[in-house]
């Protein structure tokens, strides 16, 4: 009998075991259950990382990057502003791509196409990296929040004028009371969740490139099947502008990361989840 007992046990053991397997094979397998753990500790790390400062305050201080010494008034209801999009922004790794560029040199005029709650905006202002900032947000309810980001920054309501929804004829009107006709001294930054295609016609992008705007756009293929034709709006793009995807670049882990001491949650804790090329840099031919 308790021969029995034991061999049952075995089996019922070994059958555990391969059951687990199976399952964790099944998991890692998974984009949806593997994303899940992955964002699970991303947002553990994020908040380890920030609780102190934002018990105490509702804005957090960026540490590291261009945009070094600027507050940022954290809202948990916004959307794009998940806990590690935050933590990203204080160590200045967020969209990186974008952020080295745009902080390269001095520009007369910034157009901040789809601004969210002001975080490109007040950053470069703040930083005295543009003279004049144009955002265009089409939810309005974020119009306060931006407001309330440049005045905990201290910035001036003459260095910047926020906008509605970013129609092609507005933004033009807009950019035309500030150029400078010399040109090649302005960029637009543009991310609208998928409707570049819908914003940037040919007759838009003509006006743009002879005014010699340099533009980022962050395209998101997958939505181009409800919004559009991928193909047909980098051929419009490439009509009047040299286009290159800016490469997505290696974080700087010196000295930023040491809350996560394993290389892996570093670098889990730095990715954005992207895929490459999603950041176009468009140059007036």
């Amino acid at each position: 009998m308790i021969r029995i007992l034991l061999r049952g046990y075995r089996f019922i053991s070994h059958l555990h075991v391969r059951l687990f397997a199976s399952l964790m094979r099944f998991v890692t397998k998974s984009n949806f259950f593997s994303n899940a753990f992955y964002n699970e500790r991303r947002n553990h790390l994020s908040k380890t990382y920030l609780t102190v400062e934002l018990e105490h305050n509702n804005y957090f201080t960026i540490d590291h990057g261009p945009f070094i010494g600027m507050k940022y008034i954290y809202d948990k209801s916004i959307w794009f502003d998940p806990i590690y999009a935050i933590a990203q922004k204080k160590l200045g790794v967020y969209e990186q791509e974008n952020l080295n560029f745009i902080s390269s040199r001095k520009w007369q005029l910034f157009i901040d196409i789809g601004g969210g709650t002001g975080y490109y905006s007040v950053g470069m202002l703040q930083a005295n990296l543009c003279e004049y900032a144009i955002i265009f947000e089409s939810e309005v309810s974020y119009h306060d929040k931006i407001i309330k980001n440049f005045n905990i920054n201290q910035v001036s309501n003459k260095l910047y004028k926020i906008c509605n929804e970013a129609i092609a004829q507005e933004i033009i009107l807009e950019i035309d009371k500030k150029i400078d006709p010399n040109g090649l001294d302005s960029i637009l930054l543009c991310d609208i969740e998928g409707y570049e295609n819908v914003l940037f016609q040919s007759n838009f992008l003509n006006q743009l490139a002879s005014r010699k705007i340099i533009l980022i756009i962050e395209v998101h293929p997958h939505l181009f099947f409800i919004h559009g034709e991928h193909k047909s709006f980098l051929g419009n793009l490439q009509d009047f502008f040299e286009v290159v995807a800016l490469p997505t670049m290696n974080r700087d882990f010196t000295d930023k990361f040491m809350f996560a001491p394993e290389v892996t949650d570093r670098w889990l804790f730095a990715s954005e989840n992207r895929s490459e090329g999603c950041q176009l840099l468009c140059v007036p031919k």
